[in-house]
């Protein structure tokens, strides 16, 4: 039989966690940033005017703000069935730990 040599797991190096947080916070800027021009167009009066995305795809403003409410219902709902399984998941290992089944 062969022998596994196992390294213990190497933490990444600062310069990369540093990249991705800044990556990340540029990400949410620029988020931010467009909901509010998207807000500033609507209450112009402007919730159908058209821009181009990265893609050369034409979209329009009250689309976007669409877009990002169901981004965030759609969050909201994945966050509650994460923390509602993991009470379940509590309530099992409480439940069935070896303590009181010993």
């Amino acid at each position: 039989m062969t022998e596994h040599n196992e390294t213990p797991p190497t933490r990444p190096s600062w310069l990369l966690i540093a990249g991705i947080w800044l990556g990340g916070a540029a990400g949410v800027g620029g988020i931010v940033a467009m909901i509010l021009i998207a807000i500033e167009k609507v209450r112009a009066g402007q919730p159908l005017d058209m821009y181009r995305t990265h893609w050369l795809v034409e979209f329009n403003w009250i689309g976007f703000l669409i877009l990002m409410a169901a981004i965030a219902v759609a969050l909201a709902v994945g966050v509650f069935f994460w923390w509602k399984e993991r009470r379940e998941v509590h309530a099992l290992l409480n439940k069935y730990s070896g303590d009181r089944h010993g």
